[in-house]
């Protein structure tokens, strides 16, 4: 999964080592949004992004890690954004990942 925050593209961690099992499975390649439910400013969009690859789809994600915020007490939610299905979820995403960076150096070239 990766995490663009500020148009910088990291990696996220991951706590358990099933990166890339997916790798030669068909699935989908997803965009989440990290929302905020504040109780005095409403629902708000973060400056965070996940993109990420599941054999079973971006919204069934995005309600996974959903529900693992709230389970955590955080008021973050995450919005579906679009998923494209691929006979190679990992692949894919690992090609989103190197356009995306390739995107960001062009960018930094430029500023």
């Amino acid at each position: 999964m990766a995490i663009i925050r500020n148009r910088k593209i990291k990696k996220a961690s991951t706590s358990f080592n099933t990166y890339g099992q997916n790798a030669g499975k068909a699935g989908i390649v997803y965009i989440l949004c990290e929302m905020v439910d504040h109780h005095k400013m409403g629902k708000r969009k973060t400056d965070l992004y996940k993109i990420g690859e599941s054999t079973q789809g971006g919204k069934v994600r995005a309600k996974r890690l959903t529900d693992d915020a709230k389970d955590q007490g955080s008021n973050v939610y995450y919005e579906f954004i679009t998923e494209t299905a691929t006979s190679d979820c990992y692949g894919a995403e690992q090609l989103v990942f190197k356009k995306l960076n390739m995107i960001e150096t062009k960018i930094e070239k430029l500023e």
